[in-house]
């Protein structure tokens, strides 16, 4: 129970000082830096049982649910090429990447496409927990890539602007 509280203190704290501080998912940035300091130095926070995951899971998908709005079928009809061709090519793209980490690199098919396919976090972790990848380094990965959008696109859209 004690080990549930401190996750729960950690992942606020973290949240909080990460919304605060402006950058763009700072709230998830900053829990998961927090909890993932505390794992690495005791290693004694709980694990999610998979019925918890599946709620989490659940509740992600109804935030992102409403997202949507008839507005949203308006804005389709106008961008529905860019819609379906952006994330092709992106998928294509990091297909193509996760297999030259398999040829070249010798990483297993799981842990090699979930790395390197573009995804939210969230998303992908779940994803790579079904097929057993290496569940630290996909979450490394995307957490620096996460890092590197966060910190490169203002600059670059300001560049342009």
């Amino acid at each position: 129970m004690k080990s549930w509280v401190l996750l729960l203190v950690l992942s606020i704290i973290g949240g909080l000082i990460g919304a605060w501080s402006g950058v763009p998912v700072g709230g998830l940035l900053g829990a998961l830096l927090f909890v993932s300091i505390a794992q690495l130095f005791t290693a004694k926070l709980p694990k999610f049982p998979a019925k918890g995951k599946r709620i989490i899971q659940i509740l992600l998908g109804g935030n992102i649910g409403l997202s949507f709005s008839s507005d949203s079928l308006t804005i389709i009809q106008d961008v529905w090429f860019s819609m379906l061709i952006i994330p092709v090519i992106q998928l294509a793209i990091g297909l193509l990447i996760g297999f030259i980490l398999i040829r070249f690199l010798k990483f297993n098919y799981a842990t090699a496409l979930c790395s390197a396919v573009p995804s939210g976090i969230s998303e992908i972790t779940f994803i790579a927990e079904t097929y057993n990848a290496n569940i630290p380094f996909v979450i490394t990965i995307h957490i620096l890539r996460v890092f590197f959008i966060v910190f490169v696109i203002p600059f670059a859209v300001m560049l342009f602007l």
